[in-house]
């Protein structure tokens, strides 16, 4: 078609796990081409929001670049906002020169209409403002935020042509009283300007806990260690460079660790000065660290107490293991085997270019988690806060959903933990 002059196109991803992808055309002399992109994307709520970003990036001043936005929802809208035009998938503050000044109209309760035109000049300026040549125009992201109302009761469900989706988002609930147990790769990888991000976003972290909520903190290099918080003092777990596939927790049965912390006054401020004092150096004992961990939160769930704590395991990471097992598969398998019983979620960080991210991903999802890539960038420590906003205040745990008999199919329908502001989605088919 190209050799003899006819319009042709060809659409290709370039690259895995992205939402980008080319389109090479050829176009006749003198004719006009429309291109349509239709698409399905399911919206994560996050933070108590929906979050729809569009990506622009023209390569050059646009005489007429219009983006238009339409919300229509089967419930009421709570709010419509366009926040700060970013740069890309990092987190930003609002800045009033990045104000995109977007035009927003209410059709009705459950429609509204988000209209961004910015002219030859706003692109330039735009262009200066997030760094890129003027005469490469905008370069970024265009982002709408909005929500609805909830119902107050069993969540929503929407039907059409013999299928269902349900909502579930409650509200009006107290945070349950959680066990947050932090895993730190403190390996040699971790030098520099990596382990002292990490440390301002977990003292960030760790303003966050309340007073109901404990925590242990564990760090792991060639060795592996828990934190005395109140001594300020770690117990080293001397591995050696084995590991005990057949018995695991046996070693750890028989030392004697500090107990988990009430996050109060006295105890952040200690915790804060634990985390000033690590150093990053050794190998990566990743195994070490993560045994650790589920046992000190079983040890914990086991304990004869009358108040029960939600444990949440946050693991951050930026290499490969290469102490005790260095098969990440293995230990995957290792892991979900340990945590059958318990249903401890993990919720893992890759940090940096080499961090794995696709076994933290497998890891995660294998144990009731998610897994969340922090850009080595001068946001980091935000981009760590902003991961703890979503699993700060788990409302709802061991959810089961019961259906009656004519629905099929249905993708899950239990869920070991709910965390305010996200939402529970489960799909299917009736008769």
């Amino acid at each position: 078609a190209v050799a003899s002059g006819q319009s042709a196109g060809h659409v290709a991803v370039s690259t895995r796990n992205s939402k980008k992808f080319t389109v090479s055309v050829n176009v006749e002399p003198e004719s006009k081409v429309v291109f349509l992109l239709t698409y399905e994307e399911l919206l994560d709520r996050r933070n108590d929001q929906y979050e729809l970003i569009v990506n622009i990036h023209p390569g050059q001043i646009v005489k007429d670049l219009n983006v238009k936005v339409q919300i229509n929802e089967s419930r009421p809208l709570k709010f419509v906002r366009t926040p700060s035009l970013r740069s890309g998938n990092e987190i930003s503050k609002n800045e009033d020169k990045l104000n995109p000044s977007s035009q927003l109209e209410i059709i009705n309760s459950t429609s509204a209409v988000v209209k961004f035109n910015p002219d030859s000049e706003d692109q330039r300026q735009f262009a200066r403002y997030l760094g890129d040549k003027e005469s490469s125009g905008l370069s970024g992201q265009f982002v709408v935020q909005y929500d609805v109302e909830r119902d107050p009761h069993g969540g929503e469900v929407l039907l059409q042509d013999g299928y269902f989706v349900h909502f579930f988002a409650p509200t009006d609930l107290e945070p349950l009283p959680k066990h947050v147990l932090l895993v730190l790769d403190t390996s040699s990888s971790m030098s520099g300007r990596k382990i002292e991000q990490v440390k301002d976003a977990l003292k960030s972290i760790l303003n966050e806990l309340r007073e109901q909520d404990i925590l242990s903190i564990i760090d792991f290099g060639s060795s592996v260690s828990v934190w005395n918080v109140a001594q300020e003092q770690r117990t080293p777990i001397d591995y050696g460079y084995g590991f005990n596939y057949e018995e695991p927790f046996s070693k750890l049965s028989k030392e004697e660790f500090p107990a988990a912390l009430t996050a109060d006054n006295q105890t952040l401020i200690k915790a804060n000065r634990v985390i000033d004092s690590l150093r990053a150096y050794g190998m990566t004992n990743i195994i070490g660290g993560l045994e650790a961990a589920l046992y000190l939160a079983k040890v914990r769930q086991d304990h004869p107490s009358d108040k029960k704590y939600q444990p949440v395991i946050i693991f951050l990471t930026d290499g490969d293991p290469n102490v005790g097992v260095y098969s990440t598969q293995t230990i995957t398998n290792i892991v979900t085997r340990l945590n059958t019983e318990s249903k401890i979620p993990i919720y893992s960080l890759s940090f940096g270019e080499d961090a794995d991210k696709e076994f933290l991903r497998k890891l995660s999802l294998k144990n009731q988690g998610f897994a969340r890539h922090i850009y080595e960038a001068a946001d980091a420590s935000l981009q760590i806060q902003e991961f703890y906003k979503q699993v700060s205040s788990p409302l709802l745990s061991n959810i089961t959903f019961k259906y009656n008999a004519e629905v099929k199919e249905v993708t899950k329908t239990k869920f070991p933990i709910y965390f305010k502001g996200s939402e529970i989605v489960v799909s299917g088919r009736y008769d």
